[in-house]
């Protein structure tokens, strides 16, 4: 159903699921929303995914953690009319960081499918993206040591405005720019 968050009595409740604590997800359930009008999950600290299946149609961000999102492993699907997966703590250089560690990852965006403030380590999982913008960025540092990624980008496949380094992992690009950063170190 359509939900009105401010019938809710808290001005900044902007998704379906809210918290203005740390937030875990794990387990082996599925978890189905429907964001008609904001954001589909969104953590004003941070958000650790372990597990589960997880799909988020949304108007906004699919999945928001201010200080950081941390995926260990799950089935995750997003298809968002802005970006997918974002941490947004611009104001901490310690904070606003994306790590995954493995799982499935399918995006579809109308923005960047993948965007930290400050950085962005992969170690790990399987990626489908399909985005109007950048397929995964970051203001800072990108890092990946494996996974198995399709980027299919209307901007930049991955895009930072500080290193990208890439030791392991399969990547198939079909993008207006494949990689974009400072400097790009690639380990075979």
């Amino acid at each position: 159903r359509d939900i009105n968050y401010t019938n809710y009595g808290e001005e900044d409740v902007d998704s379906v699921i809210y918290s203005k604590d740390d937030l875990v997800i794990s387990g082996n359930g599925s978890l189905i929303i429907n964001a008609n009008n904001n954001h589909g999950i969104h953590s004003k600290d941070y958000i650790q995914i372990l597990g589960g299946t997880i799909n988020i149609t949304c108007k906004n961000d699919g999945i928001v953690g201010k200080d950081y999102v941390a995926i260990k492993d799950g089935n995750i699907t997003i298809n968002s009319d802005s970006d997918g997966i974002k941490a947004s703590n611009e104001t901490d250089s310690s904070l606003g960081y994306i790590v995954i560690d493995g799982g499935s990852i399918t995006i579809k965006s109308e923005g960047d499918a993948i965007n930290a403030q400050t950085k962005l380590n992969i170690n790990g999982g399987t990626f489908n993206i399909d985005s109007k913008d950048d397929g995964i960025h970051t203001n800072g540092d990108i890092t990946i040591s494996g996974g198995e990624f399709t980027i299919n980008s209307g901007d930049v496949a991955i895009h930072a405005d500080g290193m990208i380094e890439i030791n392991k992992g399969t990547i198939t690009i079909k993008a207006a720019e494949g990689i974009e950063a400072t400097y790009v170190k690639i380990i075979s």
